[in-house]
């Protein structure tokens, strides 16, 4: 992707955004909270064990106007959460002036015995929610920081339509599937988040080595242009707690993930900690049964729960 200083699109201002905002229907609206609350629940979950977390300050003004790996893919979920969320919303028909893509209707696909059908997401509307949103046409105001973060927005909008894929129901007596209706969906937004998560393992440098900014860029990637600082350490100008008091796990199982059974060695020894253990104990009710009628007895159950914290 092309993010030389010549383009017309920068980041949005805040009175822009107010603007913007002020004239959308309630449906609308609320759409894009949806879609904003959604990125931070992805980016919380995403970044759950690393040492960087994705605290709820990365979504307001002061953490985009960094320009660090963790920025790239903030702004780049974001966009994607919101994508995400008006596409849906006009697929199940609740925002005016938008609904499915009716354009493959009727024809048939490429293999036998299928017709394209239902109601295939318009993700159309949903990039250009999106782009009056976060971009606007004001050059005079167009720096390096906006043109990168545009074009991570840019990949954030084409996670969600490359995740696109054909959905089908199958038609016909007894349960056969004589015929079947397709339409194309996009995927639910867990999997484009861990798709862009693993676009920030691969982000690279908007910086050369010459210490020039490179113009050009291929389209998927996520682009930074500031080296992250040390999460490790609490830093008071920004608000962030460093990793000192953090919980990690150590659990056991199968259904543990890598990032999960290394966190106490991530959060805590990586960062020149020790690892605190803490048992509490938590009292709820169990044993419970029915007497007819109409009673519940349940006995009082205490259960050691070990913690562990970084110190």
């Amino acid at each position: 992707m092309d993010i030389k200083p010549q383009s017309r699109t920068v980041w949005l201002t805040n009175d822009q955004g107010s603007e913007f905002l002020m004239g959308l229907g309630s449906g609308l609206l609320e759409s894009l909270l949806d879609g904003v609350r959604m990125a931070l629940e992805q980016c919380q979950e995403q970044f759950k064990w690393d040492v960087w977390n994705c605290p709820k300050s990365s979504f307001s003004r002061r953490g985009w106007q960094t320009s660090t790996r963790e920025a790239a893919f903030v702004m780049a979920v974001t966009a994607a959460g919101i994508t995400h969320s008006v596409t849906k919303s006009c697929s199940r028909g609740e925002l005016d002036n938008c609904g499915c893509d009716h354009s493959l209707q009727g024809h048939s696909g490429q293999d036998e015995g299928w017709l394209w059908g239902g109601c295939s997401d318009l993700v159309t509307h949903g990039e250009n929610v999106t782009v009056k949103l976060l971009d606007s046409t004001e050059p005079s105001k167009m720096d390096w920081r906006a043109l990168v973060n545009l074009h991570n927005s840019a990949v954030g909008r084409t996670a969600v339509r490359a995740s696109l894929q054909r959905r089908c129901k199958c038609h016909g007596l007894s349960g056969s599937c004589t015929t079947k209706t397709c339409w194309m969906q996009v995927s639910n937004f867990q999997e484009i988040a861990k798709d862009l998560r693993r676009k920030y393992d691969k982000a690279v440098s908007a910086v050369g080595s010459s210490g020039n900014l490179i113009s050009e860029y291929n389209t998927p990637q996520l682009v930074y242009m500031e080296e992250s600082p040390d999460y490790c350490l609490e830093n008071n100008s920004t608000g962030w707690p460093g990793t000192r008091g953090r919980s990690c796990s150590k659990p056991v199982g199968d259904s543990v993930t890598p990032k999960e059974r290394r966190s106490c060695r991530n959060l805590c020894h990586d960062c020149g900690y020790r690892v605190r253990r803490n048992r509490r104990y938590v009292t709820k009710h169990c044993n419970c049964s029915f007497k007819w009628c109409c009673e519940v007895t349940c006995d009082t159950c205490t259960t050691a729960v070990e913690e562990h914290y970084c110190e």
